[in-house]
């Protein structure tokens, strides 16, 4: 039986500085090199917003509250993380992850979900790890490519004030190059989602042993060439 592997893993515990405000945060989009984090994220619009970057939408909660002490990503205001996964040697692919909502309306959602494939479809694409995926009749720059078209929506979650802990199987992900995983909040500035300790494991690919075969006799069919030599 293959041995489960981690493609993916942020708790955002290393993020220690640059948190500003009586409730700390720090705002842009988390990288290894900018922010500490464990992994490379990016920010995403997905829906009209009430101004700003999407920079100035996202980026990492000094408190978590609602039971979490630590550090955790933060989203608003129709904006997004997301984080790329290469799963093309990987099947049985899983991501879990913890989070919670705050001073969020009644109608407002956490999103979650992922999309197969290259999200930029042909348009503008990333600008300083930032893209645009509303649709144009939003003010959209990367043309008619919105959450609907495309995206497998897997969680749409109602406003929570504790942290819940959610796994998902990511079934259309197996075998694919190219998969993004999104995280947005459906909801106006000064709504947050929070979300934290966010996980994808895999399960390899078993290589036929017809593969493993032909790659021993190739191996040993160099080694005696050169020793022949």
């Amino acid at each position: 039986m293959a041995t489960e592997v981690l493609l993916f893993s942020e708790s955002f515990d290393n993020v220690t500085e640059g948190f500003t405000g009586s409730d700390p945060r720090r705002f842009g989009i988390p990288t290894s090199a900018s922010f500490d984090s464990d992994e490379n994220w990016y920010g995403a619009r997905f829906e009209q917003a009430e101004g700003g970057s999407i920079a100035d939408d996202v980026g990492v909660q000094g408190f978590g509250g609602g039971g979490n002490a630590t550090q955790t990503g933060m989203i608003e205001d129709d904006a997004g993380l997301m984080f790329r996964i290469d799963a093309s040697m990987y099947t049985n692919i899983l991501l879990s992850f913890d989070w919670r909502t705050f001073s969020v309306g009644s109608q407002d959602r956490l999103r979650v979900g992922y999309f197969v494939g290259d999200i930029t479809a042909g348009n503008a694409g990333f600008d300083d790890r930032q893209i645009d995926l509303r649709d144009e009749s939003q003010g959209g720059s990367d043309g008619d490519f919105n959450w609907t078209q495309g995206w497998i929506e897997l969680a749409s979650f109602s406003p929570s004030n504790s942290f819940d802990t959610e796994m998902f199987e990511l079934t259309a992900a197996a075998g694919a190059a190219e998969v993004w995983i999104a995280f947005w909040l459906d909801g106006d500035e000064g709504d947050f989602g929070k979300i934290d300790n966010i996980f994808v494991s895999a399960a390899p690919v078993p290589v036929p042993a017809a593969v493993w075969l032909f790659g021993s006799a190739l191996l040993g069919l160099f080694g005696a060439r050169r020793k022949a030599a």
